[in-house]
């Protein structure tokens, strides 16, 4: 009847189903499953959850080689971890620059064969990224990176080099007789957002002098050194790149004559000045010190 009805369809319920999707994995997340890429190729990806791993293989010849990610138009923090094919870790990058969060990795292949990279987000975040992967070939390294494998090179001699990534030093080798020098680096590219910074060092590793810009000239991204030379010897160039970049350049290694001293450089031999006086000077090179002698009377006097 009427009321049995009503009863009965007060009584029945609705079931919903509700099924959950896992967003598509575009990687493997081992070395088994690794996505094939080729040096110099970009390759997009994703870390669809915060706890993905993406895995890529590639072949790779001997030489030095920069494995990039790129994610500046998502948020996240990605790390890069580089592994041979006997699963041995080969280099690993988490924020190659202190204010961002892509990663970089310069790794000096020894043996040529395969390699794996492996992508996933930093331990400090949660965010789930998207990116691009590149490996690419980097300029081969051709000076010695440290003062045992110096490249030797000859006073007034240009020879030309390239900050192949950012730890690289390049290091020369100089015998020098005792006299005064300038040393000059140039960039041998038109760029402003590359310079260069160069140390001298004698033959037991002592810095002589530093220079990141040679302001005389107002060239901000090619630094001079002048330097007096006490003994004759072997001396050694350091240089690298400034601010992170890695500058192509040329170094010129030349004697170099100061301009006549213009006022005595010891008590002995001061030069005489009187009050008042104004007395324009110069250092002709760094070595270079100015002495003055003046008679005063009991007063007070200023001295600029």
């Amino acid at each position: 009847d009427q009321h049995t009805r009503f009863a009965w369809k007060n009584c029945m319920t609705t079931t919903t189903t509700t099924t959950t999707t896992e967003p598509l994995d575009d990687h493997g997340n081992n070395q088994a499953d690794a996505t094939d890429i080729e040096v110099g190729a970009v390759t997009p990806g994703e870390l669809e959850v915060p706890d993905d791993l993406d895995y890529f293989r590639i072949r790779l010849r001997a030489g030095w080689y920069r494995f990039e990610t790129d994610h500046s138009a998502s948020d996240g923090d990605t790390t890069i971890t580089v592994y041979d094919s006997s699963d041995n870790e080969m280099g690993f990058n988490d924020d190659y620059e202190y204010y961002e969060y892509d990663s970089t990795l310069y790794l000096d292949i020894k043996e040529t064969g395969i390699y794996y990279v492996k992508v996933e987000s930093s331990s400090y975040s949660d965010a789930t990224p998207v990116y691009t992967l590149v490996v690419e070939e980097e300029v081969e390294d051709v000076h010695g990176d440290s003062m045992t494998d110096a490249t030797p090179i000859e006073l007034g001699v240009s020879v030309h080099g390239a900050i192949t990534r950012r730890e690289d030093l390049d290091f020369f080798k100089i015998h020098l007789s005792a006299g005064d020098y300038r040393f000059r680096s140039a960039l041998t590219l038109d760029d402003q957002q590359a310079s260069t910074r160069m140390f001298v060092y004698n033959s037991n590793g002592r810095e002589l002098g530093s220079n990141l810009n040679d302001l005389q000239f107002a060239l901000f991204n090619a630094p001079a050194i002048i330097l007096e030379i006490l003994e004759d010897g072997d001396y050694y160039i350091e240089i690298g790149g400034a601010w992170f970049s890695r500058p192509v350049y040329s170094l010129l290694v030349q004697e170099f004559t100061p301009q006549p001293d213009d006022y005595g450089d010891s008590f002995k031999n001061a030069t005489d000045i009187t009050v008042p006086a104004l007395m324009p000077g110069a250092m002709q090179k760094p070595s270079d010190v100015d002495f003055f002698r003046v008679q005063l009377q009991a007063g007070r006097y200023k001295v600029l």
